[in-house]
């Protein structure tokens, strides 16, 4: 049995987005004189960073994912399995896209290609190692109800569709949540938190509006585990 399901851009997806912005933007304005030494430290801090600020969200997400899983996934679900490669994927994508970002801007390529670009090709990355590891090692984040369990995954049209759409939501993204780099010291961390809100929620508006224009929906779906 297969089941898909549609990625809703509502108030709580952007609650999801303000979270992590305003912890990862703030942790990259503190930690960028490490961030900058060379590229391999670059990509090494950007999985730290964002493998730090998910595991912080981790028991959030989980107690939501199960309180509102009837209304999200339409199965009441008692336990999530594998939660932990939420982290690991995370990690992976902004690996990716500090290593992106790093190439692009040491390029002079401007902030907002550099924004499309870097979200499209690490969003993409780290969804085709997730769907490469529930297809070749069987390893997925599982949806367990009382008599069924549940696979989440994503087609190959889905995975390239989410990745355009956060394409466009860092396209405005990066510029905004780089507002912090010209000061110092606590006014650094302030104006990296604004940034981050600011950021977070104008990114989301533009996705928004671009689905909108679109008129298509974004699936993951769910498959029954024999």
């Amino acid at each position: 049995m297969r089941k898909d399901i549609a990625i809703q851009f509502n108030t709580k997806f952007l609650i999801i987005l303000l979270l992590i912005e305003l912890i990862t933007v703030p942790l990259v304005a503190i930690s960028n004189p490490l961030l900058t030494k060379n590229f391999w430290t670059t990509i090494f801090f950007g999985f730290v960073i964002a493998a730090f600020g998910l595991v912080l969200l981790l028991r959030i997400i989980r107690n939501y994912l199960i309180s509102n899983a009837e209304s999200l996934f339409g199965v009441l679900v008692r336990k999530i399995t594998n939660l932990w490669l939420i982290v690991v994927i995370a990690g992976i994508l902004e690996m990716v896209m500090f290593g992106i970002q790093d190439t692009l801007f040491s390029k002079h390529v401007n902030v907002y290609t550099v924004g499309f670009i870097s979200a499209l090709g690490s969003v993409f990355c780290s969804l085709v190692v997730y769907k490469l590891c529930a297809s070749l090692f069987k390893l997925s984040i599982t949806l367990e109800s009382d008599e069924k369990r549940f696979s989440i995954n994503f087609s190959w049209v889905n995975i390239i569709y989410l990745s355009f759409l956060f394409g466009v939501y860092e396209f405005i993204v990066c510029p905004i949540t780089g507002w912090w780099i010209p000061y110092h010291g606590f006014a650094r961390f302030g104006v990296a938190v604004l940034s981050a809100f600011i950021g977070a929620i104008c990114g989301f508006l533009l996705m928004l509006v671009v689905v909108k224009l679109i008129r298509r929906k974004v699936y993951f779906y769910l498959s029954e585990i024999n």
